[in-house]
């Protein structure tokens, strides 16, 4: 897969609980030009976040995780950076975006979906930079 020379420096948080998931979109997202940061919980985005918080302009959450689920994780983040980006992906379709999460930059993909949706969604998503 060509590297998409747009994407390239740019830093993606990518939260999700089942650890294949995680390593199946490390590799989408590095062939596809990305730099993503693969944690397994919401505590550690929030922590990473915190730290770091000019680093991330979008996040994948995993809807369904335990203790924290990618909407609580979201909420949070959000209140640190209010213009972050989200893309929620799930495998359960009946667990809509709530509205005190839904604007211009909050995607939702079902899974299974295909890279080339993907990486369309996550450039709708970020501002573009000059």
């Amino acid at each position: 897969m060509a590297r998409n020379a747009l994407h390239d420096e740019e830093c993606l948080l990518v939260v999700d609980d089942d650890p294949d998931v995680l390593a199946l979109l490390e590799a989408l997202l590095s062939d596809s030009g990305f730099q993503p940061i693969c944690v397994s919980d919401g505590d550690a985005a929030i922590d990473l976040v915190k730290a770091e918080p000019s680093r991330f302009r979008l996040v994948l959450l995993d809807v369904m995780m335990p203790v924290k689920d990618g909407f609580e994780t979201a909420r949070e983040l959000r209140r640190i950076l209010p213009d972050l980006a989200l893309l929620f992906i799930s495998g359960f379709a009946g667990k809509p975006v709530p509205e005190d999460l839904k604007s211009e930059g909050t995607a939702f993909l079902g899974k299974p979906f295909r890279i080339e949706i993907l990486n369309q969604t996550i450039s709708q998503l970020l501002p573009r930079t000059a």
